[in-house]
């Protein structure tokens, strides 16, 4: 399956950033180079990572999460994951630990 990032900037400097596919070890890269991308162009109020279209989320996919929310912490943006409804990539956030951190921010 292929995969997409497809942002749009919200109100109040919020940039949605809405993941398509799978979030493997190539989708991770690809995920990461795009939040790289929206940080570099200055950092924005909040950063909204949307997993509602994602067909597979692996390891290499938590790690892309959790370094995500790891730029926006060190840059001082809010981060938020939405639309974790699938199930089974629900329990992998939260059986990470990611989830529980990135509530906790």
């Amino acid at each position: 399956m292929s995969f997409s990032v497809k942002q749009r900037t919200m109100s109040h400097n919020v940039v949605r950033l809405a993941v398509f596919g799978d979030l493997d070890t190539a989708g991770g890269e690809l995920l990461t180079e795009a939040i790289a991308e929206v940080m570099s162009a200055g950092p924005p109020a909040g950063l909204i990572l949307d997993l509602d279209a994602v067909a597979l989320l692996d390891a290499r996919g938590i790690y892309a999460i959790e370094r995500a929310h790891r730029l926006a912490a060190n840059a001082g943006v809010a981060f938020v994951v939405v639309n974790t409804h699938n199930l089974i990539a629900r329990w992998l956030l939260e059986d990470s630990g990611v989830l529980t951190a990135i509530s906790r921010s």
